[in-house]
């Protein structure tokens, strides 16, 4: 997931990984970080005159883009402010945003949750979880994403200090059945940098391995950064134009995608 300093109604952390278009920018926003827009385009394949949450919405344009196929979006969160925005600039006929306190009224078809849960630590991700197994209909889907955190370190390091708990394939598959889901489908979000750092390698190691087994963090960040934009500079330049989502393979996916079912109490 990407860093996105950007300013915004809130005055703490959280805020500047909210994003925060408006129906006049949402194009060049959509253009610039394309893995943004890539996720709710992807989720609109599930959406198509369906009842959806979108969870947590907030700025509000993902909640947005589901209304040109969904038959109702309710976008939660847990931000007045952002609630807010959302309403004053990504509202339509279709589409509303309320208090994820209120979520427990609903029962959707679709439930999508981006970037959502690697905000919350073990318990709390557990909680979050359990309320959305009680608000999906019996035969509803869930959509969830998260980065793909393999460091094989007793203590993951995550991505940013704003993530509270990141997760492997199996960790976040095994967290899903163990609140009540099973995972259908799995896709991975790749760009041009996470596909070099799989195929490449030195010494017989891919750097993406280098960089699960967590060793590149002796290098002081001083150093390690300037060396990686030295290592990765082509890449670099493409890697907004090169995201795409594969079905399956994960293997070098900077995001994983999951499209679930609730857990049949026979297995």
């Amino acid at each position: 997931m990407m860093l996105i300093m950007a300013n915004g109604p809130e005055g703490n952390d959280i805020a500047i990984e909210r994003i925060w278009p408006t129906k006049d920018t949402l194009s060049e926003f959509l253009a610039n970080y394309k893995d943004h827009g890539q996720r709710y385009e992807f989720a609109k394949e599930y959406a198509g005159g369906k009842d959806v949450a979108d969870i947590a919405c907030g700025a509000g344009y993902g909640s947005y883009i589901l209304g040109d196929v969904a038959r109702k979006v309710v976008g939660f969160d847990v931000s007045d402010d952002a609630l807010s925005y959302a309403a004053n600039n990504f509202m339509r006929p279709n589409v509303t945003f309320w208090h994820v306190a209120n979520i427990s009224e609903y029962e959707f078809d679709v439930i999508i949750s981006f970037e959502t849960i690697e905000h919350m630590d073990e318990n709390d991700g557990d909680m979050f979880l359990q309320k959305l197994h009680s608000s999906l209909k019996d035969d509803g889907v869930l959509l969830i994403s998260t980065p793909i955190n393999r460091n094989e370190i007793k203590y993951k390091v995550n991505v940013t200090k704003y993530h509270l708990r990141e997760y492997d394939e199996f960790e976040f598959n095994q967290k899903l059945i163990k609140n009540g889901f099973c995972v259908k489908q799995r896709f991975g979000q790749v760009n041009s940098v996470t596909n070099y750092l799989t195929t490449c390698s030195a010494l017989g190691f891919s750097w993406m391995g280098v960089i699960h087994s967590g060793i590149h963090r002796l290098i002081p960040e001083r150093i390690r950064r300037p060396l990686a934009k030295f290592i990765l500079g082509n890449e670099l330049k493409q890697v907004n134009d090169s995201v795409r989502i594969v079905p399956e393979n994960l293997s070098g996916a900077f995001v994983q995608i999951l499209v679930c079912e609730k857990r049949r109490s026979d297995g």
